[in-house]
């Protein structure tokens, strides 16, 4: 999904989370890491590409013509949902943990949604077996997007 896009879910899930249990903390932690899970986008582009980073560079790999053979996206994990999950469970819900855990699953699973994944393409397990390669862990968006190309 597009930045606006998850902008956008963000905003109105942490407005329901503050609507609904009327904490701040929450609600921030839901909004922002909604968001910024997906600065694992930026390290993946520098990990296969390096310097000079340009948003237009950026936003012309990633959005448009995916161009590359590896994809890390070590933030987009299954794992790290099990993991935030537990961490509230066992601090007797947290809301800042809640949040989180609000904010990464939803972010995933519009991804999953509209990127045309397998189940298991979110899984940093099954993409590090897979040797992070694009084209195995992600072979809808190849279909829906061209052939890709690059490092």
């Amino acid at each position: 999904m597009k930045p606006g896009h998850h902008i956008a879910s963000s905003t109105i899930l942490a407005g329901i989370l503050y609507m609904t249990s009327k904490s701040w903390g929450m609600a921030a932690a839901c909004f922002f890491s909604g968001i910024f899970i997906d600065l694992d986008h930026v390290l993946d582009f520098f990990i296969l590409y390096g310097r000079p980073f340009t948003l237009k560079r950026f936003f012309h790999v990633f959005y448009h013509e995916l161009q590359f053979k590896r994809i890390y996206l070590f933030f987009h994990a299954w794992e790290w949902l099990l993991l935030l999950f537990t961490s509230a469970w066992m601090t007797d819900w947290n809301p800042w943990l809640i949040g989180m855990f609000m904010g990464v699953g939803h972010h995933m699973v519009l991804d999953y949604i509209n990127n045309g994944g397998y189940l298991w393409s979110y899984s940093l397990i099954c993409r590090w077996k897979n040797n992070f390669d694009f084209a195995t862990t992600f072979p809808g968006l190849l279909k829906y997007r061209g052939k890709v190309t690059g490092p």
